[in-house]
């Protein structure tokens, strides 16, 4: 624009961000998570301590005696709460948890998708499994854990033994009843 000189210019607005539409859950995609994460090492290994964390529970066996750092106290049996791999380990117990739960409230108020073709029984079934796997390891690791049968995280049950076998013993035979004996062999 010269001095002393008018023009007319055209201008469209642009619209701002649109807020973020909240989709249903993807069953499946949380079924393959969980399955990768039972895979994963602070679930069921924890670098080969897990057997003699939880099973062995004494001083009779070493996975490596020259460790050192977290490892040797494990190895020594000094399982604290401030080591790595118990806090690590906890963490991933209850992620799958998560999962789980997250995955049963989506199908109780069918807010979720699913192409995988199982029914919502089906899907349940393989979500209960999954629970009750990990709230044992977590009972033959832990002894006593917070049990959390839904997604309301900042008011779980107490610790209770006894209610933690009875939602394990439920979930259990809830699986075998209603699980599909066609699951392919990577699951």
């Amino acid at each position: 624009v010269q001095e002393n000189e008018t023009k007319e210019l055209e201008y469209t607005l642009l619209e701002g961000p649109q807020p973020i539409e909240e989709l249903p859950l993807d069953i499946d995609i949380l079924l393959n998570d969980s399955y990768r994460r039972v895979a994963t090492a602070f679930l069921f290994d924890i670098g080969g301590y897990s057997l003699y964390w939880g099973d062995i529970g004494a001083d009779l066996a070493f996975v490596n005696n020259s460790s050192f750092g977290p490892l040797q106290d494990l190895d020594s049996y000094n399982v604290q709460p401030s080591n790595r791999y118990v806090v690590e380990s906890w963490a991933a117990h209850y992620q799958l948890i998560r999962n789980s739960n997250l995955g049963l409230a989506a199908i109780a108020d069918s807010d979720y998708v699913s192409e995988s073709g199982k029914t919502e029984i089906e899907l349940q079934a393989e979500l209960r499994f999954f629970r009750a796997l990990v709230y044992f390891n977590l009972m033959k690791l832990y002894g006593n854990p917070v049990l959390v049968t839904n997604t309301d995280v900042d008011n779980p049950l107490l610790q209770n033994k006894e209610g933690t076998l009875i939602v394990i013993e439920e979930d259990l035979e809830f699986a075998q009843t209603n699980l599909s004996n066609t699951q392919p062999n990577t699951k």
